[in-house]
């Protein structure tokens, strides 16, 4: 039986945890629609870091022909798969990867060649194990000055992170923040999905809301869902940005704390709804004109409908309420 398979590949910092909230917490109603929303149902996600490093033809045929005959004989006739580390828009993926999953290749180099071919490797292996399906692929874009920032604040609050952010910013392939080869990427590799991009933008999105938008974007009817309170991704104060990196820095800081001490004592560390600053005007207005052709290309390709796809870096205080969607009505 032919499959319907919605995948959800992110990008980062655009609400994906979000959405695989309300996907889990509504899977006992999506399954009475003969939906499956648990995202976990197959291990896809183990299954995209297998396609990520492992290139042996003759595995992947016996990955395939496991999986298809799996699909084949499940029930639900939709299938969401969510999984924001499929916009491989983290450089530091490889190594990160490599700490969590040790028994993956540790040979391979990390660099940005093998990065780069990896995500079409594990593309077109994707679409190879969901050729007999009917595949529909959504993505969220957000401004790149604004995803930067965020990306940057997220390593530092969940990692050991220690690098300014100018350091970030120049360790930092930027070309993997020019969304329309991402985009284009995604056509090559996946030629007969059909192909939603939308903008993560508070005043663009449908009623506000990203979750709301998600489903809208997929003619699915968002009514009978249970929707939670709004949970929102915090974000350190400014003062406090200096204070985090210095426990991340083990070569500077000098108390003798072990990991779990540390992570407990960030928990005591303000946060607050202040734009990060770390660029000045100047150098927003600079950094995000660099992708402005980019951009627009996408807008004139699928958003024709919008006057514009991202607002502009003059508006700084208003965008940075994108990362407080409400996620309800209230």
């Amino acid at each position: 039986m032919l499959k319907h398979i919605i995948l959800h590949m992110g990008s980062h910092k655009t609400g994906s945890s979000a959405i695989q909230r309300a996907l889990q917490s509504n899977s006992e109603y999506f399954l009475s629609q003969k939906v499956d929303s648990k995202l976990s149902q197959f291990g896809f996600n183990l299954l995209f870091y297998t396609f990520y490093q492992h290139h042996n033809l003759k595995s992947f045929s016996t990955i395939k022909d496991y999986y298809q005959k799996k699909l084949a004989s499940y029930d639900p006739s939709t299938l969401f798969i969510s999984n924001e580390d499929l916009s491989f828009c983290n450089p530091y993926y490889d190594q990160l990867l490599r700490q969590a999953h040790p028994y993956l290749d540790q040979s391979m180099p990390l660099d940005k060649l093998t990065f780069l071919f990896n995500r079409d490797h594990c593309y077109s292996q994707l679409n190879e194990l969901f050729e007999q399906q009917t595949v529909t692929i959504i993505v969220y874009l957000r401004r790149q000055d604004l995803f930067i920032e965020s990306l940057y604040c997220e390593f530092l609050k969940n990692s050991t992170l220690s690098l300014t952010f100018s350091q970030f910013l120049n360790q930092y392939p930027l070309d993997q923040l020019d969304w329309y080869q991402w985009v284009l990427a995604i056509q090559r590799c996946f030629p007969q999905a059909n192909l939603i991009i939308r903008p993560y933008e508070k005043e663009l999105l449908h009623d506000n809301s990203i979750i709301k938008d998600f489903f809208n974007s997929l003619n699915i009817d968002y009514s009978p869902l249970t929707i939670s309170s709004s949970i929102i991704n915090q974000r350190l104060k400014k003062e406090a940005i200096e204070i985090v990196r210095s426990f991340n820095n083990t070569h500077h800081c000098q108390l003798n704390l072990n990991p779990a001490d540390i992570t407990q004592l960030k928990t005591f560390i303000d946060f607050d709804n202040q734009p990060y600053g770390f660029f000045t005007l100047d150098e927003r207005t600079k950094f995000v004109n660099s992708f402005a052709a980019s951009n627009e290309k996408i807008r004139q390709l699928y958003l024709q409908d919008l006057a514009y796809l991202f607002s502009e870096p003059t508006d700084i205080h208003r965008v940075y309420q994108a990362d407080y969607l409400p996620l309800t009505d209230t």
